[in-house]
């Protein structure tokens, strides 16, 4: 058992962090509130704490590339999940029902997805309202038509003026 000088509540050892520097072999502060204060003191120092990770990530661009690519390579869905949260809104489990919804086939022309990586997320760049799932080459060429009904359609007209 152990006091934390925090809140001189009397908890067992498992409550604290181990600390071999200190006698006791735990830090002062029990976990909740050594929490507890790291993010007041996070809160406090936002500006010092994110321009000193800036200057880090300045100073060390290849050290952070590595360590991002060997994040991503220990685990793909972790990433794959993130981006899709940070991009659309939607977690990777979402993303995989919206898959199976459409039997594992793009919306547009139907194709099967052979892997994981060939089918992308499509949304409205305007609204950036989440659609369907695509294959990598639909969900290009509606970009490439920059999302206009018109540019696809003067498309279609010309492939069937041209048709052979």
């Amino acid at each position: 058992m152990h006091v934390c000088t925090k809140c001189s509540e009397q908890k067992p050892n498992s409550e604290f962090s181990k600390n071999s520097t200190r006698k006791t072999g735990h830090n002062s502060y029990c976990k909740s509130c050594h929490k507890e204060y790291v993010v007041k003191h996070y809160q406090e120092n936002k500006i010092k704490y994110l321009e000193s990770a800036n200057n880090w990530k300045i100073t060390n661009p290849q050290k952070r590339r590595d360590n991002v690519n060997k994040n991503n390579r220990k685990n793909p869905e972790r990433q794959k999940n993130s981006r899709l949260k940070t991009l659309y809104g939607v977690t990777l489990e979402d993303f995989n029902k919206k898959v199976l919804l459409q039997e594992n086939k793009c919306a547009i022309c139907g194709n099967v997805f052979k892997k994981t990586t060939d089918a992308c997320m499509d949304h409205c760049h305007k609204s950036k309202k989440v659609r369907d799932i695509l294959c990598r080459t639909c969900n290009s060429g509606l970009g490439y038509f920059k999302d206009s009904i018109q540019n696809l359609k003067s498309a279609i007209q010309y492939l069937t003026k041209h048709q052979s």
